[in-house]
């Protein structure tokens, strides 16, 4: 990967994932109420970290195509998508993010993450 990325691009990735997955992993040992993940794609820390959720409720926010192939490739791998997981399907350009969220199940006056 990193011959394919100008100098110091690989190591911000790197740098940012685990930043990202320190938010999130003291976020559930804080039982913080909500994550939102903006543009989740593939993201998996609410499967690397499901032994972390308690009462926490993860929406992973993204277009239905891409939603669509991530259930299937961890249905493929076996994997388990916890409870407190919602998919919430939104278009960016087009839709209504807290209209979305709302459906979801999302309470604005809870605590939450945003990623």
């Amino acid at each position: 990967m990193r011959n394919l990325m100008t100098g110091g691009v690989y190591e911000y990735f790197i740098a940012r994932t685990a930043y990202l997955d320190q938010v999130v992993s003291q976020a559930l040992r804080e039982n913080i109420p909500q994550i939102v993940l903006l543009g989740a794609g593939y993201d998996s820390r609410p499967y690397r970290f499901k032994d972390l959720i308690r009462d926490t409720r993860i929406f992973e926010v993204d277009i239905a195509s891409t939603q669509s192939r991530k259930r299937q490739l961890l249905k493929q791998a076996g994997i388990q998508i916890p409870e407190s997981v919602s998919f919430t399907t939104t278009n960016f350009e087009k839709d209504s993010l807290a209209a979305n969220l709302a459906q979801a199940g999302f309470n604005p006056n809870q605590k939450t993450i945003f990623i």
